[in-house]
C-alpha cells in the first residue's frame, strides 16, 4: 500500500466514522451492524425510510447505507429528501443493480464487507477531484471566516493576530462544529464528541461553552454560532 493510498484510507475512515444504516431485513442488519463496529464506526439503525427521516432530522451522520429493496420504493424516496436537504453526506446503495445515475454508489450485499472500503475510496477521490483538492491526512488546522484553528496547540488565531489558547473542550467543540459548517450539531452527538457520552450535560451547559466561543469570534462579523431551540448548533460563516 502506498503512503497516498493510505492516508486516502485514513480520511475514509474518518469521513465514514458516523454511519446511518437504514436495513429492513434483520438478518443483513445484524451482519452488516457487526461489521461496522469491527471497523471501529459509530453506526446507527432505522428499519424504514420513515423512521431514517426522523433519525437525519436530530442527527448528525458522515455517511447513509440504504438498503435499495426497502418497501414501497423507501430507499429513492429518502435518497431524493437527503438531497433535497442540500446534504453533501455520501450516500451508498445496498443493490444487487449498478446505478446509472451519476454520484450513486452500489454494493451488493454478499459482496459488502469486501466492496466497502474501496467505494468509500472511490467516493473520496471523486469528492475531491471535483473540488480540484489532493488527499491529506486529517488536518491540525481548521479555518472558519479569518479565523485559524490549530488543534494541535489548541490555539485560535484570527489574521495574524495574537492566537488565543482554548480549553480541551473549547477546542473539540470549536473543531466538530467547524467539521460540520453549516450543518445541524446535535446534542447527542455533541455529548460523544466532546462530552464523552455524558448523559447530564443539558444544552445550557453547552451554551456556556458555545457563549464562550462566540465571543472569540466576533472579530469577524461573517462567523455566526446559531442555536437551534432544543437540538444543537450550526456554525457558518
Amino acid at each position: 500500500m502506498t503512503k497516498n493510498f493510505a492516508n486516502q484510507v485514513n480520511n475514509l475512515l474518518r469521513i465514514s466514522k458516523r454511519i446511518l444504516l437504514v436495513e429492513h431485513d434483520p438478518v443483513k442488519r445484524g451482519n452488516l451492524v457487526r461489521f461496522f463496529q469491527q471497523g471501529k464506526h459509530e453506526v446507527e439503525i432505522a428499519k424504514d425510510g420513515m423512521k431514517a427521516s426522523e433519525k437525519i432530522k436530530s442527527g448528525t451522520y458522515d455517511l447513509f447505507v440504504i438498503d435499495k429493496s426497502l418497501p414501497y420504493n423507501d430507499a429513492m424516496t429518502l435518497y431524493k429528501s437527503i438531497k433535497n436537504k442540500n446534504l453533501n453526506t455520501p450516500v451508498i446503495f445496498i443493490s444487487d443493480q449498478k446505478e446509472l445515475e451519476e454520484g450513486i454508489y452500489t454494493i451488493a450485499y454478499e459482496n459488502f464487507e469486501k466492496n466497502f472500503e474501496s467505494t468509500l475510496k472511490t467516493i473520496i477521490e471523486q469528492s475531491l477531484k471535483a473540488n480540484g483538492q489532493n488527499i491529506q491526512e486529517e488536518p491540525d488546522i481548521y479555518r472558519i471566516g479569518n479565523f485559524t484553528l490549530d488543534m494541535r496547540l489548541r490555539l485560535l488565531r484570527y489574521k495574524d493576530g495574537k492566537p488565543v489558547q482554548l480549553t480541551p473542550k473549547e477546542g473539540k467543540l470549536l473543531k466538530f462544529l467547524i467539521t460540520y459548517k453549516n450543518k445541524l450539531v446535535d446534542k447527542k452527538t455533541l455529548q460523544k464528541k466532546v462530552w464523552y457520552n455524558d448523559e447530564n450535560v443539558s444544552l445550557g451547559s453547552m451554551n456556556v461553552y458555545i457563549s464562550r466561543l462566540r465571543k472569540l469570534l466576533k472579530k469577524d462579523k461573517r462567523v455566526n454560532i446559531t442555536n437551534v431551540y432544543k437540538e444543537g448548533f450550526i456554525i457558518s460563516d
